[in-house]
């Protein structure tokens, strides 16, 4: 997948749109995970609505406390009794 700037900040697959939309889904959660603010993560795909974006956080907020019950269950194993 090779993705190139459109001109206007945004990036493009000029092979295939539907890859594009699969990328950019991609691109999304990991910049997302990554922390990047959600205004650039619109800004860098060329979306204008929130409700594109909204697509993708909840997968962020899983990953987030998914990683937050594995911490918890590495510092404060289950007691044995």
């Amino acid at each position: 997948l090779r993705l190139q700037p459109a001109g206007d900040g945004s990036v493009r697959n000029p092979s295939n749109p539907l890859s594009e939309i699969t990328a950019a889904g991609h691109a999304a959660t990991f910049l997302l995970v990554q922390g990047v603010d959600s205004r650039v993560v619109m800004a860098l795909l060329g979306w204008s609505s929130p409700s594109q974006l909204h697509r993708y956080q909840h997968i962020v907020d899983d990953l987030r406390r998914d990683a937050a019950h594995r911490m918890a269950s590495i510092l404060y194993p289950p007691t044995q009794n």
